[in-house]
């Protein structure tokens, strides 16, 4: 399992966020040395209220595999970690996500990625361009950079998933992986009235 503690200075009554989630789910919590009601908020992330003042906050959780990462809400800006008794510098944060990596006695998997990918074009003023890509990972979390995935002339308005992702400066799509079936949808606008459509050179592991 992991242990926690968290300071806080408190100028009103406050619901103040707890790491963890759903399924890893903070236990034993105190305030000060006292326990205190783990409560969850309107998207179901653990918190606790608590009264004005300076707050020692700890807790911990139990899991049987330790989870590559972890729920972490990301108001809370600075973090040090450590994992098996070593220091964890720099930090891997995606969103609310803190990267724990996995447990060295864990069985791992080859790392192995498989994609399809769908598309649907619209022949509208501005053209649209919707794509959906579903992937099968397994292996480590890792995080992967699919290479420029829009055809030229097109630019996205919208991103969306069950995983991490960005389109970095070069329009490429990167992502951070985890193991399962996963799903990324990318929505996209024409510049001008296109004449014509093509794909960009394939990236690896594009198909």
């Amino acid at each position: 399992g992991a242990r926690f503690s968290q300071r806080w200075r408190v100028l009103a009554r406050s619901a103040v966020p707890l790491p963890g989630g759903d399924e890893h789910w903070p236990l034993e919590v105190s305030a000060n040395g006292q326990p205190i009601a783990v409560v969850a908020d309107e998207s179901g992330h653990p918190q606790v209220w608590v009264e004005a003042g300076e707050l020692a906050l700890a807790g911990r959780f139990e899991w049987q595999r330790r989870p590559e990462s972890l729920p972490v809400p990301a108001a809370v800006a600075l973090i040090e970690l450590e994992v098996d008794g070593t220091a964890v510098f720099p930090l891997q944060r995606a969103g609310d996500a803190l990267w724990l990596g996995q447990a060295a006695s864990a069985v791992r998997e080859a790392d192995a990625l498989s994609l399809q990918v769908f598309r649907r074009l619209a022949d509208d003023v501005p053209a649209r361009l919707d794509t959906t890509i579903l992937l099968q990972v397994s292996g480590e979390g890792r995080e992967v950079d699919f290479g420029v995935v829009l055809p030229e002339g097109f630019v996205p308005v919208g991103l969306d998933g069950d995983l991490p992702a960005r389109i970095d400066e070069r329009g490429a799509l990167r992502a951070q992986l985890r193991p399962g079936s996963h799903q990324i949808q990318l929505a996209a606008r024409a510049l001008n009235p296109p004449v014509r459509v093509t794909r960009p050179p394939a990236a690896a592991a594009w198909p």
